[in-house]
């Protein structure tokens, strides 16, 4: 049995912070579900300030629900805070774990001081380190190594452990500037147990702007014209994005 170890450290499951957009001023609860045969002997927020590599330690404290809670202090606007979750049993020999497995490589990460515009459109947002950023900026346009980011949906929903690299064809990514620079396309992969729109995929690409089209509508109206009439068809819908906090440059649209 190749799986077989002598003592598994706790699971780590459900970890949220909340508000999932906090603001200047304003702490960050961080809560988990941490269970163990053995028992839980103790558990800990582990965070940074990016680019800072050191962490400051917040020990969790168990709630009367059985959750596991604790808090960052509170930042100033634009700063990312990267954390992770750590537990160690009550076995004799004692087992630690971490969500996520592989800190600091792995971090889930919050954004102090983003907004939530009015508006119908969702609006999607990507968080990475500054590391990550530094990487990804200099590999290779179309290389197809993920980056570790977290992917946080309007101001409700947030995904960490999330994978995401250029999506584009040899015609396109060479223009692209960087995650923040100029529009370009995403691939992004959500982890298998924290699935988004029920896939664990999605390709973020901007509308328009393809072969004179500037509207941004004449494609998915194409789209909807050939659903109506019982044709192939792809689903795309409109969306906005945010990256670090930087505004994507055209409209966005999801496949």
């Amino acid at each position: 049995n190749s799986r077989y170890i002598t003592n598994a450290p706790p699971a780590i499951t459900g970890v949220m912070h909340s508000p999932v957009l906090p603001q200047a001023g304003q702490p960050i609860v961080v809560t988990a579900s941490i269970n163990d045969p053995d028992g839980v002997a103790s558990a800990a927020v582990e965070y940074r300030i990016d680019p800072s590599t050191s962490y400051a330690s917040v020990p969790m404290t168990l709630t009367s629900n059985g959750t596991y809670i604790a808090t960052i202090p509170a930042q100033l606007s634009g700063t990312m805070v990267a954390y992770y979750v750590q537990a160690t049993d009550g076995a004799a020999t004692p087992a630690t774990g971490t969500f996520p497995a592989n800190p600091p490589a792995e971090e889930c990460l919050v954004r102090v001081g983003e907004f939530q515009p009015t508006g119908n459109f969702p609006l999607y947002r990507i968080w990475m380190t500054q590391a990550t950023l530094n990487k990804w900026l200099s590999e290779n346009h179309m290389n197809n190594s993920p980056f570790d980011v977290t992917f946080v949906a309007d101001d409700d929903r947030v995904i960490y452990d999330t994978q995401a690299l250029y999506a584009g064809s040899p015609y396109i990514a060479p223009g692209y500037t960087g995650p923040m620079g100029v529009a370009c396309g995403y691939a992004i992969t959500f982890p298998d147990d924290d699935l988004f729109l029920g896939s664990d995929e999605m390709v973020l690409d901007w509308a328009g702007g393809h072969d004179g089209e500037t509207t941004a509508l004449q494609e998915e109206m194409g789209y909807w014209i050939a659903d109506q009439i019982n044709l192939p068809f792809s689903h795309r819908y409109i969306i906005r994005l945010h990256v670090n906090g930087t505004t994507d440059r055209k409209s966005t649209r999801l496949n």
